[in-house]
């Protein structure tokens, strides 16, 4: 069934993705062959006729689901055969070899991202919903509550289907998800709404390929010879997922679609077509990720700077702009929507809590991530309190570490080598320059933030090419190039291991004055942090290897060759989903009550062993009744919930019937059930978990006897072997390695916030699904997630009364 399902992944990735890239890009520049026309096939597979699905359906207010998108692929490619007609057969653009070559591309980029640096799913389809990016991308498929999106879940081999509801237009979107990076719902939607968990793959695997592609055809272009390319392209591609940190990131699309830009950039004519593609991508890049409005005047250059005359460069621009407006014109229309001003982002808001802090430049104050100096308010530099260094020293020190000092200095040799190229080395550095150092003018980014830098990071492919063909071209030989390599690794290794003991004052601005009414002192855990960072490092990092998804990624497309089981429709219309099955997922609510109506079908009863899966925001309902099925009726005001349960039919023996609400957020504050639109005073609502500071307690919804359904008080004791503690998380886990950052990815579990207090009790359901649980001390109660320098410790399940308190030692350091 794997195999099987792998194959029919393929095709249907063709069908839907593919082959419309490959009839668009022909549009739009029919004189690309070869490589480059899969190049163009697959950028616009990627990110080009995916927004435009997602447009149509959403003017036409109708769902972005599977059926949707055969039907719109398939006009797509019936319109593109019948109108190449015989030349599609006559005149193919591409041959035998470029095909081989793509093929191989595929497969080892497939065999290097199957394993998964850090897998946010694991295959827990349930686990998954707590991220941003899965949430979006189920909204931008589905807007009807009665008909489910199905996802194959490998902890039961069966499928979870994902109740959805958002008014039916891109204005109903915005008001749930425009918080979010929108324009990732087209990218994430297609694959997923066609090939269900195994989408978060294939995404992966897309983004991973263009960026393969488009950087070996962009170091050619600037020179550099076949092996040198390939090599470069390779060393870059492990590099920048090491750096990305985890595969599914929006970063990586913005880099892919930068690797695009950065190739057509080197090229010294454009069409007029290619130009409106430059448009769209850009549109679309600035709508994944804001600060990649600063790699649009690089892409303004390049079509100036070509030949031809200035007229039709202008001309070509123009229309570049044009279309850029129009790709990005949904996501501003939605801030300004919901915001007030078009050229703007949620996340910097008064009240957004994402560490907004007030910044001053030239004496005048402005709301914005907080700055480095001269932005900060301070007489000079400064650092964020839990990193070593400030971002513009750790970044570069992150990249070294990812991609190897042996790439940086043959980087550098090859910069050396493109200064006889002006234009080359010009548009290089337009490409790699002000994203970076925007980037690195940021403080208080994290571990996972800092990935934002990838896009910036693409002409390293281009200069490390050039540097390796230079030491190709000279052999053995001890030239120029050889020693200005020896040269250029002496110097980077030296002066990375120099700044070990670089300080510079704490940042303060994060920080509880009434907790730290001073700096804290550099800690030993922020010194392991900076030994890390500076360590002899000559080749890309080797990552933690995840096996968890590898393991589950055969049940993952064997899934998408089976239909979901169990579900019916029953005479009044409603849908008849199988016990335990049922996600209620509602995104944002504003305000704006949301309705979800459908059936379960029972199954057999829990008994008082079966473990209660969780997850961050899931919260579970399990009801028993001696019916045949039960209808179900919720209603959602913010954080309030209605649900109304009728039993329908009589049967002799009671039988479960188990969903799960996913609020996402805000957070749930109140649950009240009713049976048959009359008060229900037996169902027990039983908090637990959570972040209780904040409201997210987590809640057990029931009807069964406490001897079934109930939560138990565990206490724990912390030794924190005399250090002092401030706050932190509990983390269970499920399948999960949670000794490395790499790896943690909570797997059928969740997390909740610790005080810092090293004796007390926790509320957990009995029994609990988690093999162990990580509790990391995070001591300066920013809210940052688990990284480097945190302090952890692990402790073995199970979790019970019986099995006695929770003793945790944090006697580790990521």
């Amino acid at each position: 069934m794997a195999v099987l399902g792998a194959v029919l992944a393929i095709a249907i990735w063709l069908w839907v993705q593919y082959l419309p890239g490959y009839f668009a890009s022909r549009v739009m520049v029919p004189g690309a062959a070869g490589l480059e026309r899969h190049l163009l096939a697959i950028l616009c597979g990627f990110c080009v006729t995916p927004f435009a699905f997602f447009m149509l359906a959403n003017f036409g207010g109708f769902p972005m689901d599977a059926g949707y998108l055969f039907l719109v692929a398939g006009a797509v490619n019936v319109a593109g055969v019948g109108m190449l007609g015989a030349r599609l057969w006559r005149e193919p653009d591409i041959g035998r070899r470029d095909t081989a070559v793509v093929c191989g591309i595929f497969g080892a980029s497939a065999l290097f991202v199957v394993f998964g640096f850090r897998a946010i799913d694991a295959g827990d389809v349930l686990t998954s919903i707590q991220h941003c990016l899965y949430v979006i991308a189920l909204h931008g498929i589905h807007n009807d509550p009665s008909v489910s999106v199905p996802l194959y879940d490998a902890s039961t081999d069966s499928f979870m289907h994902f109740l959805i509801h958002h008014d039916t237009s891109l204005d109903g979107l915005g008001e749930l998800l425009y918080e979010q990076r929108i324009a990732n719902v087209p990218i994430l939607g297609v694959p997923i709404a066609t090939l269900g968990m195994a989408g978060w793959f294939v995404s992966a695997l897309h983004s991973t390929v263009l960026t393969a592609l488009a950087l070996l055809l962009a170091c050619r272009r600037a020179g550099a010879g076949p092996r040198a390319a390939a090599i470069a392209t390779a060393v870059f591609i492990w590099g920048s997922h090491v750096f990305c940190a985890y595969y599914v990131n929006e970063n990586y699309f913005a880099l892919a679609m930068v690797a695009f830009l950065l190739w057509v950039a080197l090229e010294t004519r454009t069409t007029a077509g290619m130009a409106v593609l430059i448009g769209i991508v850009c549109g679309q890049l600035v709508g994944i990720r804001h600060p990649a409005v600063l790699f649009l005047p690089a892409a303004g250059v390049a079509l100036l700077w070509q030949s031809g005359p200035l007229r039709t460069r202008v001309m070509k621009l123009g229309l570049a702009v044009g279309c850029s407006i129009v790709a990005v014109a949904p996501w501003l229309y939605i801030n300004q929507l919901k915001l007030g001003a078009a050229l703007t982002h949620p996340k910097i808001q008064a009240d957004s809590g994402g560490r907004v802090i007030n910044n001053v430049f030239m004496g005048k104050t402005f709301l914005f991530k907080p700055l480095q100096w001269p932005f900060s308010g301070t007489d000079g530099l400064v650092r964020t309190v839990w990193n070593p260094f400030p971002t513009f020293v750790w970044l570069p020190l992150l990249v070294v570490q990812s991609f190897g000092q042996i790439a940086l200095a043959l980087g550098a040799v090859g910069t050396w080598i493109a200064r006889r190229q002006r234009r080359t080395l010009i548009l290089l550095t337009l490409f790699a320059v002000p994203h970076s150092c925007a980037i690195a003018l940021l403080e208080g980014v994290d571990w996972e933030q800092i990935t934002y830098a990838a896009p910036g990071l693409a002409p390293l492919a281009i200069v490390m090419a050039l540097g390796i063909d230079a030491l190709i071209a000279e052999g053995r030989r001890i030239s120029k190039p050889l020693i200005a390599f020896a040269v250029c690794l002496a110097v980077l290794t030296i002066t990375t291991r120099a700044v070990r003991s670089f300080d510079l004052p704490v940042d303060m601005r994060l920080l509880d004055a009434a907790v730290w009414p001073t700096p804290p002192e550099r800690t030993p855990e922020i010194q392991s942090v900076a030994d890390r960072l500076t360590a002899f490092a000559p080749l890309p990092q080797l990552p933690h290897w995840r096996t968890a998804w590898a393991r589950r990624l055969a049940g993952t497309l064997s899934g998408v060759s089976r239909s979901p089981q169990g579900t019916s429709i029953t005479e009044d219309g409603k849908r008849v989903y199988p016990s335990g099955q049922v996600v209620v997922l509602s995104a944002y609510s504003k305000g704006v009550p949301r309705h979800y109506e459908f059936s379960l079908a029972p199954r057999d009863l829990r008994t008082a062993g079966t473990p209660f899966r969780t997850a961050v925001w899931l919260h579970t309902m399990a009801f028993q009744f001696a019916a045949e099925r039960l209808d179900v009726r919720v209603v959602r005001m913010a954080g309030r919930y209605r649900i109304n349960l009728v039993p329908v039919g009589q049967t002799d023996t009671l039988r479960d019937f188990t969903f799960w609400l996913n609020p996402w957020y805000p957070p749930i504050e109140s649950i009240a059930v009713t049976l048959a639109g009359e008060p229900y005073p037996e169902v027990r609502v039983l908090p637990y978990a959570g972040r209780m500071d904040e409201g997210e307690r987590l809640m057990l919804v029931s009807n069964y006897p406490a001897t079934i359904v109930d939560t138990i008080e565990v206490s724990y004791e912390v030794d924190p072997q005399g250090r002092p503690t401030h706050c932190g998380i509990w983390i269970f886990l499920s399948d999960v390695d949670g000794r490395h950052i790499e790896t943690l990815s909570p797997g059928g579990a969740m997390d909740l916030k610790w005080s810092g207090k090293t004796r007390g009790k926790l509320v957990l359901p009995k029994p609990l699904l988690a093999e162990e649980v990580v509790l990391f001390s995070e001591p300066y109660c920013s809210d940052h997630i688990p990284q480097h320098g945190d302090r952890f410790g692990v402790l073995r399940g199970p979790f019970g009364v019986d099995a006695g308190p929770m003793k945790v030692v944090l006697d580790s350091v990521w």
